[in-house]
């Protein structure tokens, strides 16, 4: 299995006319070090003249913390 793992927690899209915004939440986990963050980001594009345009993207700060993974 992976020692390290990124998983999205919810992902969301929306368009407004040429305006498209994705919206996501995500998680991550290092198993061996007992670590794990979260995060969102939200990236806006413009669909123009036949051409989607990456415009920009704002990343929340990373959300850091522990677990106690144990053995059987």
């Amino acid at each position: 299995g992976a020692t390290v793992q990124d998983t999205f927690d919810e992902i969301n899209v929306e368009i407004q006319g040429n305006m498209i915004t994705v919206f996501f939440k995500a998680n991550g986990i290092n198993i061996r070090e007992g670590r794990s963050w979260s995060w969102t980001e939200k990236h806006y594009f413009e669909f123009k003249k036949n051409e989607l345009l990456f415009l920009k993207k704002d990343i929340s700060p990373m959300e850091r913390g522990t677990v106690d993974v144990r053995g059987n």
